[in-house]
């Protein structure tokens, strides 16, 4: 193919047709057989320029399929680097929610164990605490029960009541001390004999009928209260 500066003129079938040779001496080319000649190359060539034309429009029709399927192509190749795309993503997302989730139960699991760190401790100091009541409680008790066997409180009742009492240094029950007027009762063991402060005097009178006696005796009269407490936790001690 000649370079487009040296392309000469396209020969056109009316080119060929109107093509006249000029006769040189006496002998010159048959103009039949040259005319013949030449409408076969018109027709010929018409032929050809036909088909270059069809031609042609086919390659218009097959360059726009091209282009059409190089679209789809190109569209199949977007959607494919789109997928891909989505699927690394999708793929950099769950593992971002794995080493989240990783993350989050690591932290989890620590505060866990930090709360059961502090209920141990809150469970240990509270034990400790009701140990520590508990002892004082009994310690208060103890007291309590041991005031209880202490006989000071007796020691206050008896001062109160103005009541003597004799406490044997075993811490046994304490016995009352009795006096000689306290020994005395009213009435003897005899049912024919009264008691009397005053020595009997004789009888006056002639007769037994007549009999009296000068001095009516007089009676004990014991007035003091006697209030006695047992110490019954010495007893179960």
């Amino acid at each position: 193919m000649a370079d487009k500066k040296t392309r000469v003129k396209k020969l056109t079938p009316m080119d060929i047709h109107n093509k006249e040779f000029k006769h040189r001496g006496f002998k010159g080319y048959d103009r039949r057989e040259v005319d013949g000649f030449l409408d076969k190359v018109v027709s010929d060539y018409g032929d050809a320029l036909d088909e270059t034309s069809d031609l042609k429009n086919k390659v218009v029709k097959l360059n726009d399929k091209v282009d059409k399927l190089q679209a789809q192509v190109d569209k199949y190749n977007q959607m494919d680097k789109s997928a891909k795309e989505a699927v690394t993503d999708a793929k950099e997302k769950a593992q971002k929610i794995i080493d989240d989730a990783r993350n989050q139960a690591a932290i989890d699991t620590d505060y866990q164990k930090q709360q059961q760190d502090v209920l141990k401790g809150d469970y240990k100091r509270l034990k400790q605490e009701v140990s520590q009541f508990r002892k004082h409680v009994q310690k208060l008790l103890q007291s309590q029960i041991d005031d209880l066997n202490d006989q000071g409180w007796q020691h206050a009742l008896d001062r109160y009541f103005h009541t003597d009492r004799f406490y044997p240094p075993d811490g046994s029950e304490p016995i009352p001390s009795a006096s000689e007027d306290d020994i005395d009762g009213v009435d003897s063991d005899d049912s024919d004999d009264v008691d009397s402060v005053d020595e009997p005097k004789p009888m006056t009178g002639d007769s037994p009928s007549h009999e009296t006696l000068n001095a009516k005796p007089k009676l004990k009269n014991n007035s003091g209260a006697k209030i006695i407490f047992p110490d019954d936790n010495k007893d179960n001690n």
